[in-house]
């Protein structure tokens, strides 16, 4: 069976078996890239790697196992260079269990009472909400903030290539969740510091991307170097400067990274 063959049988089987247990699938994972080669990926229906450590359980069908096989075997086929893994068709798409919430994870307790929630029409032009049957705590589904910054340096854009889900092994300008009371000029910052070790003021907006069906809004900034080194930190693999012609605009990780390139560049215009 082929790496790529092995991937698509991983996928069948979680689309039957999705849920989440983040954190000691990621334990696993972290533990285990350094120890596969080439000859494990190359042949695996050998992978002596993984077949010696009990983390790895693919053969029971564990969940903790298969959602570790498929974590190590997309980021260790792309640091090996053995090339990108063809992108999934739409209907293909598998919901991923490292995901914040999509809006459509099914909440069962009140978060004030523990009393049971159930969907009850409030007012006549709302759509039903949560309500807890216990208290009448009203559970809304609000939207979530994410900041990014896009930063220039050496007459590159600054790009990190992502190493943890979704979308590992992709590329994007630095970006995240906004924290609670967390000014989102701040929470941009906050985010350069963490993925790039870089300190930046953000100067203005560049755009802010929702999509129909997604809970995330995500607003990017344009942003000036202000200090820090340029580095790879825990959530990239590597960090680099593009030219404006050497984006990998194939291998950027979501719709809202390729817009707000664009963006940007239609805006600041050719490099000097």
């Amino acid at each position: 069976m082929s790496l790529i063959g092995l991937l698509d049988e991983l996928n069948r089987v979680l689309e039957k078996r999705i849920e989440s247990q983040r954190g000691k699938v990621l334990e696993t994972a972290h533990r285990l890239i350094p120890n596969l080669t080439v000859e494990d990926l190359r042949n695996p229906d050998d992978y002596p790697a993984l077949r010696r450590n009990e983390g790895f359980n693919y053969e029971d069908g564990t969940l903790s196992g298969l959602l570790t096989a498929r974590t190590l075997l997309h980021q260790r086929s792309r640091e090996l260079g053995l090339g990108r893994d063809p992108a999934p068709e739409a209907s293909e798409v598998l919901p991923d269990p490292f995901d914040h919430d999509t809006g459509a994870i099914p909440y069962r307790f009140c978060p004030r009472c523990g009393g049971e929630l159930e969907l009850r029409l409030l007012v006549a032009h709302d759509p039903e909400r949560l309500t807890c049957t216990q208290c009448a705590f009203v559970f809304y589904l609000d939207p979530k903030m994410a900041a990014g910054a896009i930063l220039e340096q050496d007459g590159g854009i600054v790009l990190g290539r992502r190493s943890i889900p979704p979308r590992v092994g992709s590329w994007g300008f630095p970006s995240g969740y906004v924290d609670r009371g967390e000014r989102i000029e701040d929470a941009a910052a906050r985010e350069v510091r963490e993925e790039v070790g870089l300190e930046a003021t953000m100067e203005r907006l560049v755009g802010i991307y929702s999509y129909s069906g997604r809970p995330v809004v995500v607003v990017v900034f344009a942003g000036r170097i202000t200090g820090g080194r340029l580095q790879a930190l825990h959530e990239t693999q590597t960090v680099g400067t593009f030219a404006r012609d050497q984006i990998p605009w194939d291998e950027l990780a979501f719709p809202s990274t390729r817009e707000a390139l664009e963006d940007y560049l239609q805006v600041a215009g050719p490099s000097e």
